[in-house]
């Protein structure tokens, strides 16, 4: 109260630096409320600190943050998203690097793993989309290219499989065994595209550990890669 009271004076004398400087107290004791009231399960509760800081100043970037994590515990996508989105451009206007590479974490990491309960339930076009949505937030580890891969390899989208595997495993830093898992679903991949040079070389590369036993039969059943 005494804050409001203040920025009403300081309005009234026209001196902006004390009406920030008392928005900005208020905005941090709201942004603390909000997380408290996380902390506390209280969701809308913190929906409505975030939407009273943001009402004060539309550009608080840490207001965003905060609806984002509130909206994934009450299961809002939507909401999420759009929190997101604003909130990242709020914090890249105001060069806030550290909340716009929070709220990209969060939603790379929520998104991921949403495409994984997809995957679990073989519903590929949603995990590829889910997958997609997480590379958009920055995801850009080996792991979600071999994983949108996969699912785009259950949807027999076999040249888009090839590229994502493809990408994965020039991100694959380990040795060959590390690797076979990429070739033996690039020589899957190719083998439906029917370039069987291709898949013969890949099967080839993965004769190595959990996968060298399915590789063999490969090569020597299905293929005939020697003869």
């Amino acid at each position: 109260a005494k804050l409001e009271s203040a920025i009403q004076g300081y309005n009234t004398l026209g001196d902006k630096r004390q009406v920030s400087r008392c928005t900005s107290t208020i905005l941090s004791i709201r942004n603390v409320q909000g997380g408290t009231a996380l902390n506390e399960k209280n969701y809308d509760a913190a929906i409505g600190f975030y939407d009273d800081a943001i009402s004060r100043k539309a550009s608080y970037a840490k207001a965003y943050l905060g609806k984002v994590l509130a909206y994934d515990k009450l299961g809002d996508v939507a909401k999420m998203e759009e929190n997101a989105v604003t909130g990242i451009e709020a914090a890249t206007a105001a060069k806030d690097n550290k909340t716009a590479g929070d709220i990209k974490k969060k939603m790379r990491g929520f998104y991921f793993n949403e495409a994984q309960k997809n995957m679990s339930e073989q519903d590929y076009v949603t995990g590829e989309s889910n997958l997609a949505k997480s590379i958009e937030y920055g995801n850009s580890n080996k792991n979600v290219f071999y994983q949108i891969g996969l699912a785009q390899k259950g949807q027999e989208k076999w040249q888009e499989a090839v590229e994502s595997f493809e990408q994965a495993l020039s991100m694959e830093s380990g040795d060959a065994a590390a690797k076979a898992k990429y070739h033996f679903e690039l020589g899957a991949a190719y083998l439906a595209l029917g370039n069987n040079a291709k898949a013969c070389e890949n099967y080839k590369l993965s004769l190595h550990g959990e996968f060298a036993e399915a590789a063999k039969y490969q090569i020597e059943n299905v293929l005939k890669c020697d003869e």
